[in-house]
């Protein structure tokens, strides 16, 4: 496509993707070198949002399911003239350090940086003419040592939930807890979290393994959790990334997520077992200084 200038080969190769994807979409034969005219205003916007989105994200975590994927949305959202619903889901502020459990004073350079990159895509893409929403939601279900907290530690998250609200406002973003907005998840996962066997989940088994590694090497490092535990948390949080995809599909028509956690490999438990279900995930460019600030930048349209 002529007018999106790719110097980057990854970046060409996708937009060549986009282009296959969004005629097999259409029902249209693909020809080296021929975009049909029916596609071609839309698939001309879908190319810009997408070269503007690598350049955006960090490189690792979509693959070609993954992908594809995210092609049916932005093709459905764009023809339909549909508005994309953006969402984050925010972790709770914990305490840092060997031996740690409990929350935070107050809200972290994490949670700040979700805001900013929420917004960031909603102007974004509010600039490339497509339409959308965004809410930002609070995780008050499988809090972390949970067993080990005391009633100061549930004052102390109760508080917490408040200051994100107070920041949430200040975005002009809409902000609820997991819970209040989906209240199946107090049963089917609970604050405390609940372990399920792997195959009684409909998570992929790449994204399993995958966020196996991830809290093997975090954990341990910054807590001085064994192993064992490391993997329990896993299990906890397949559980709960399983049910919470099923309850945003089941409110959200075009559920995109701007990931804001550490654990970005984690994301594809969200995306069933074959890893093809909505939300489609947006992995922030990530900056080691952790700035409280966005990642991701303005957007070149």
């Amino acid at each position: 496509m002529k007018s999106i200038n790719c110097r980057s080969g990854r970046i060409a190769r996708e937009i060549n993707e986009l282009i296959f994807n969004w005629h097999k979409l259409s029902g249209l034969d693909v020809k080296a070198n021929y975009i049909s005219d029916s596609i071609y205003d839309g698939l001309k916007k879908a190319a810009l949002f997408w070269k503007n989105l690598m350049l955006s994200e960090a490189e690792g975590f979509r693959d070609s399911i993954g992908r594809l994927s995210f092609h049916r949305l932005l093709k459905e959202v764009i023809e339909k003239d549909k508005p994309i619903n953006y969402f984050g889901i925010l972790c709770p502020s914990y305490k840092k350090g060997i031996g740690a459990y409990g929350f935070a004073d107050k809200p972290g350079n994490t949670t700040h940086r979700a805001f900013a990159n929420l917004m960031r895509i909603v102007e974004n893409t509010v600039n490339m003419g497509i339409k959308c929403d965004a809410c930002m939601f609070f995780a008050d279900i499988s809090v972390e040592n949970y067993e080990k907290l005391t009633d100061d530690d549930f004052r102390d998250f109760q508080r917490i939930i408040k200051l994100d609200s107070v920041i949430a406002k200040s975005y002009g973003i809409k902000f609820s807890t997991l819970t209040q907005e989906f209240p199946e998840l107090s049963e089917k996962v609970g604050i405390e979290g609940k372990q399920r066997d792997f195959h009684e989940m409909n998570v992929s088994e790449k994204a399993f393994k995958r966020s196996l590694w991830r809290d093997r090497q975090f954990y341990p490092k910054n807590f001085g959790w064994s192993i064992e535990k490391a993997d329990q948390r896993t299990m906890t949080h397949a559980h709960s990334y399983f049910y919470q995809g099923e309850s945003i599909r089941r409110v959200f028509s075009y559920p995109v997520m701007v990931y804001s956690a550490y654990d970005y490999e984690k994301a594809g438990l969200y995306n069933g077992k074959e890893g093809n279900l909505w939300p489609a995930i947006i992995f922030p460019i990530k900056d080691e200084s952790n700035p409280p600030t966005a990642t991701i930048g303005a957007w070149n349209i």
